[in-house]
């Protein structure tokens, strides 16, 4: 799944993730984009949608197993 549809699919239901357990995740895209570093940017911004996505992940596996 890319980023794009990442964020189509979740927008309606609310977040993938709380703040409480993202916040310092977006910190670390803010700081290396404020670095001028699209490296570190991208890495950070990878590591926060893959994240989500497992997590996303693991609800769907919950929610199918709950409704078999």
């Amino acid at each position: 799944m890319d980023s794009a549809n990442l964020i189509i699919l979740t927008y309606p239901y609310g977040l993938a993730r709380p703040p409480k357990e993202t916040i310092h995740e977006h910190l670390a895209v803010l700081s290396a984009l404020k670095r001028q570093d699209p490296e570190a940017s991208e890495a950070a911004m990878r590591l926060h949608l893959r994240r989500s996505v497992e997590r996303m992940d693991k609800e769907a596996d919950v929610n199918e197993a709950g409704s078999g």
